[in-house]
């Protein structure tokens, strides 16, 4: 009988208690029991702590974590790597969610099926109104050209570990743009094979460290403007604003999450 793959879920976090909640709440749903949780936590003191606790106390043969200051979020998702013992390694942030509970039994059943190192999906992005999760925005990423402005969203990556035994981890001298530089190393590497799964994976909120202020935006796409310069490519400012054309939303709409389980948005 063959066995089933070990999914390393990384959470890394810093003072979220307010929204970790649903973060662990989405995992501990799944279908799919052959995982591990690492959270990695940057020294919280907002309550953070005690609810990584309680969590691993319930759960002490699915948790690992540890609180110990870090240099970035790179920094903390490379110790999160480290720490993982998974034959596929999923990001979960700590303000995101997996979609619904069959997420990690579906890319499992994919990686089983198919010959590929990463599987990389589609993304739902919302933030809260008064409360209430609400959607800002659909994205598909079915897949382009990367001279044309085309990355996948981060979170929607399923990679097998052998991927970071290749490509090595994250560079922690980028603060914004570390997971553009990784994805940039492994959607042009001819021998790492991929798969896109048309399907929403991850429930992203709104703010990351991306996209929490014009300033992180603008850091971001500078960072990402030297990332391609030092890989060769001409007009790097020109796939820069490409890229930023392509964040506009082609979907953007009000609507309570919860409806997105329907099938008209599978």
């Amino acid at each position: 009988m063959e066995r089933e793959s070990k999914i390393s879920i990384l959470t890394v976090t810093l003072n979220s208690v307010k929204t970790l909640k649903n973060t662990i709440s989405s995992v501990i749903k799944q279908t799919y029991n052959n995982y591990e949780h690492i959270i990695v936590d940057g020294g919280s003191f907002d309550g953070t702590l005690d609810l990584i606790c309680e969590y691993a106390r319930k759960y002490p043969d699915k948790v690992k974590w540890i609180s110990e200051k870090d240099s970035g979020i790179y920094d903390a998702l490379n110790k999160a790597i480290k720490m993982s013992t998974g034959d596929i390694i999923s990001i979960l942030h700590s303000d995101d969610q997996y979609f619904d509970a069959y997420v990690l039994e579906e890319i499992s059943n994919i990686f089983k099926k198919k010959n590929v190192h990463y599987v990389f999906s589609d993304v739902v992005h919302f933030k809260d109104k008064n409360g209430v999760e609400r959607v800002t925005t659909i994205r598909k990423n079915k897949k382009g050209k990367i001279c044309l402005g085309w990355i996948p969203s981060h979170t929607g990556l399923f990679l097998k570990r052998e991927v970071h035994d290749k490509l090595g981890f994250y560079r922690t001298d980028l603060k914004i743009a570390a997971d553009y530089d990784f994805m940039l190393k492994l959607f042009t590497n001819n021998e790492l094979v991929g798969y896109y799964y048309p399907r929403f994976t991850i429930k992203m909120r709104d703010g990351g460290a991306s996209t929490s202020g014009i300033k992180s935006i603008i850091k971001g796409n500078i960072e990402c403007y030297k990332i391609l310069k030092e890989n060769g490519y001409k007009i790097p400012e020109l796939i820069v604003t490409l890229k930023i054309l392509r964040k506009i939303p082609k979907i953007r709409f009000f609507k309570v999450v919860d409806d997105l389980n329907s099938n008209k948005l599978r």
